[in-house]
């Protein structure tokens, strides 16, 4: 794909790790909502302007209302390709972009996002997912496939239960592999993604825990206080007796530990 401009919307873990990838292509990002070099300082109209293909590497929450600002900003989408990095959630999120005639994907690389400088070292051995249209998923594998990284196709209707899977396999509070890897099967993607994907994860847990032991290296929707996200996981999980229960304590001493009121909240109103 041939692309004039990256654009990165937001500078978290995800944010900072697309900028390694990519930083040999021209990049923008929108400077009022995160910090970055400042060689690459744009503003926010100026980074759709100008991009090709936009990442929103944003929380959870704010996936749709910075899809609304985009859409109410008066550009044109067409030919521009939106892509969010929440696992959790499917593309249509981005349904305002969409109604622009902007092309919408989710994007999800699968594993632990804390070393950033080993992951970009290490890309080959890990498995990231993408869901949405045909003609734009394979873009952006062809886009991917330059700089090393495998990216699979997953249907919208699976990706709560595939990043649930993935919590399992990476979120060392909640961590079960037996778990996790039974919920990757039930996405319909193939043994070898699954093994693959799976041994990314652990790969990536390990790595953080040999590496940063005095530091918090908790990642995911627990420690962000991402209720939504919860509320997403123990419905996937409320026939599944044995991993709710798992689960539900996991979360449950977590969120006591760190003192999480949001989650202590959901949690007690859960139950």
């Amino acid at each position: 794909m041939n692309s004039s401009k990256i654009g990165i919307i937001g500078f978290g873990r995800a944010g900072r790790l697309l900028f390694q990838i990519f930083k040999k292509t021209p990049i923008c990002f929108d400077v009022k909502r995160e910090q970055v070099p400042d060689e690459h300082y744009s503003d926010f109209r100026s980074l759709i302007s100008d991009s090709s293909v936009i990442f929103i590497a944003v929380p959870d929450d704010k996936i749709s209302v910075i899809s609304r600002e985009i859409a109410e900003s008066g550009i044109r989408l067409e030919k521009k390709i939106f892509i969010h990095l929440s696992g959790a959630n499917p593309s249509a999120i981005l349904s305002s972009i969409k109604e622009k005639r902007g092309g919408i994907l989710a994007l999800h690389p699968a594993l632990s996002i804390v070393d950033i400088d080993w992951i970009i070292k290490n890309l080959k051995k890990f498995i990231w997912t993408v869901e949405g249209k045909k003609s734009e998923k394979e873009k952006i594998r062809n886009l991917f496939r330059k700089y090393s990284v495998k990216v699979f196709p997953i249907s919208g209707k699976d990706k709560g239960v595939y990043h649930l899977g993935c919590v399992f396999l990476s979120n060392i509070p909640v961590f079960n592999p037996v778990f996790g890897s039974k919920l990757l099967r039930e996405t319909g993607l193939a043994e070898n993604v699954v093994r693959k994907l799976g041994r990314g994860l652990i790969l990536s847990v390990e790595h953080n825990l040999r590496k940063f032991p005095h530091k918090n290296i908790i990642t995911g929707p627990l420690i962000r206080e991402d209720v939504n996200t919860l509320k997403k996981h123990f419905e996937i999980l409320k026939n599944k007796e044995e991993m709710i229960a798992w689960y539900l304590i996991k979360c449950k001493t977590i969120a006591e530990k760190y003192n999480l009121k949001k989650v202590m909240y959901f949690l007690k109103e859960y139950s």
